[in-house]
């Protein structure tokens, strides 16, 4: 590509890196004989929709006019090629480069901040904060880059259930592909701050699933734990903004831009780098030796997905501490990001009736929005958990056989079925609560 003109227009001369989503290279645009960044992005795959949010996106993010924010000049597609012209910046990424005092990490946060407060209230969220997409210069000047061009998580997902690209940084929402919004960028904001302050990133793992696994689970790791002289208001700041859930996040960019106000570094001495603490390492709870019975779990997720063979049940089972819970934790997560419905229960030998993880399953399942059950299943659930009647008043319930049924009824009055002997009660209440 060295040497050729896009759209007989700009010259490309030289390649300045490349990503998951594209190359980037300096050119020459020869229409305003000015030097510009040309970004070709890697659209394979992601078909005619995905493709036009991505332009859309760009050009979102074009009208944005702000310091701390790339320019945007161009974007369209041509001959085949989705591309993305952009302002030249002369400065390094952040993973290019460390900040060496707590001074440095604090200006560098602020302005990314006001980067973000300026576009989210231009309803613009960046989808994916990391230290590639943020250039600091010389002189300090941060400036986001590559506002939207992320690809969803479902569109990461191999064939056998890989995923592929940078999860380091992904909000548990976006993991899931629910609604996002600023304080999605807000966590990958968290993140972010936690590797610049300790000089480590809070999940890691060899596997992108495993990281996944524990943005979704593992709770939130104070920086505290691995570095030192950390001031005790933004090791809290951190910890809230990589909060699992979006409302436990401080409401937006402004609002951490005026917390880290707040944090003073005058008397603060230099940030050292200590060892990972027992606490910060149990809390990553890192999956280690079980790649096997992981891609074995793996394999048969993908056989559902498909509609391949038999839905089967799959067991795990061991001695204590051989690593069930972090196996079970990311084969949750696999059907999570690929769009399934993980209903949990959990028990304890000491302290639990056999049957509780059963109770809050159904409990789960229950609460799932625009769930119909037929008046056959709600009544066995009734006779087996009473206490669930008011909370079922007013169910949708759609009557076998088709039959009109008075919804607004509900479960109030529904009788129960038809008793049964012992062993034809217990085939009745399997066959429906498994195949409802």
């Amino acid at each position: 590509m060295i040497g050729d003109v896009l759209g007989g227009r700009y010259q490309l001369n030289a390649e300045l890196g490349r990503g998951g989503m594209g190359i980037v290279y300096q050119a020459h645009d020869n229409l305003l004989a000015r030097d510009v960044a040309v970004k070709l992005l890697s659209v394979g795959g992601m078909g005619t929709e995905g493709r036009a949010r991505l332009l859309n996106e760009a050009r979102a993010a074009a009208r944005l006019n702000h310091p701390n924010i790339i320019a945007i000049y161009d974007a369209g597609e041509l001959s085949g090629l989705t591309f993305v012209i952009m302002e030249l910046l002369a400065g390094l990424s952040l993973d290019r480069q460390r900040l060496s005092s707590l001074d440095e990490v604090l200006n560098v946060a602020r302005q990314i901040c006001r980067a973000l407060d300026h576009a989210h209230t231009h309803g613009l969220v960046h989808r994916d904060l990391k230290p590639e997409n943020v250039i600091v210069d010389a002189s300090g000047l941060a400036k986001l880059t590559d506002f939207g061009l992320a690809r969803s998580v479902a569109s990461r997902l191999t064939g056998e259930g890989t995923l592929t690209g940078t999860v380091f940084y992904l909000a548990p929402e976006q993991a899931l592909a629910k609604t996002i919004d600023g304080r999605t960028d807000l966590y990958a904001l968290g993140v972010l701050l936690f590797e610049l302050l300790t000089g480590q990133l809070p999940y890691r793992g060899d596997d992108p699933l495993a990281i996944v696994s524990q943005h979704l689970h593992a709770p939130p790791v104070r920086p505290s734990t691995c570095a030192l002289n950390i001031p005790p208001a933004l090791d809290d700041l951190v910890v809230r903004l990589m909060a699992k859930q979006p409302d436990d996040r401080p409401a937006s960019a402004g609002a951490v831009l005026a917390l880290l106000d707040r944090v003073s570094a005058a008397d603060e001495p230099a940030i050292e780098i200590g060892p990972l603490s027992p606490i910060a390492r149990l809390a990553q709870a890192r999956l280690v030796g079980r790649e096997r019975e992981f891609a074995e779990a793996r394999a048969l997720w993908q056989a559902v997905l498909t509609g391949a063979g038999e839905v089967r049940v799959l067991f795990v089972s061991g001695e204590p501490g051989v690593g069930k819970t972090p196996l079970v934790r990311e084969i949750k997560a696999l059907a999570e990001i690929s769009g399934g419905l993980v209903l949990t229960g959990e028990a304890y030998a000491e302290g639990s009736a056999p049957y509780t993880p059963l109770i809050q399953v159904l409990r789960e399942a229950l609460a799932q929005p625009g769930l119909e059950l037929t008046e056959s299943l709600l009544a066995d659930l009734l006779t087996l958990a009473p206490d669930l009647r008011a909370s079922y008043a007013h169910a949708a319930l759609v009557p076998a056989g088709g039959a009109a049924f008075d919804a607004t009824a509900g479960a109030t009055n529904l009788a129960p079925n038809l008793g049964l002997n012992a062993a034809a009660e217990q085939q009745r209440y399997t066959s429906q609560e498994t195949n409802p």
